[in-house]
């Protein structure tokens, strides 16, 4: 059914639970995987306090220990997958992954979601959210119950 999925992989719990929903796809359908980590860099003008290059530092750090936990999780189960970390700086987080899905040429996009409603998804947003909203191929959002 889908072939190439992109899944979109924070390090947070969604992101894990996404990662074992396309694992799971792939398996079934014989799919390969595109695991994306996006590094947002905010707008900034600098500041003197704040040591942005430290910060991105980290931020690619994490990023690629979670893609490479990732990576080991899908070859241990005998899916085919590669890995990106790309930067969001100008655009919004889920821009980024539609236009890393469209050069990928991905046939589906996978990614948790938080589930956040009122005043945390007023204040916070939703990547997931505008991503379905932008998104011109299949969306599947796993969320995470508590």
């Amino acid at each position: 059914m889908y072939k190439r999925m992109l899944v979109a992989d924070d390090g947070s719990e969604p992101g894990a639970a996404a990662l074992n929903e396309a694992i799971k796809l792939a398996k079934s359908d014989g799919g390969e995987l595109h695991i994306v980590f996006v590094v947002y860099r905010p707008k900034t003008f600098g500041h003197p306090i704040v040591n942005l290059a430290a910060i991105e530092a980290a931020l690619e750090t994490e990023g690629r220990a979670v893609l490479d936990r990732a990576a080991a999780q899908a070859q241990a189960a005998g899916v085919t997958a590669s890995t990106a970390m790309v930067a969001a700086a100008r655009e919004p987080v889920a821009e980024t992954l539609l236009a890393e899905a469209a050069n990928w040429q991905a046939d589906l996009i996978v990614m948790g979601t938080h589930g956040r409603r009122g005043i945390g998804r007023a204040v916070l947003g939703s990547v997931a959210e505008n991503l379905v909203r932008a998104a011109n191929l299949p969306v599947l959002l796993v969320r995470v119950h508590h």
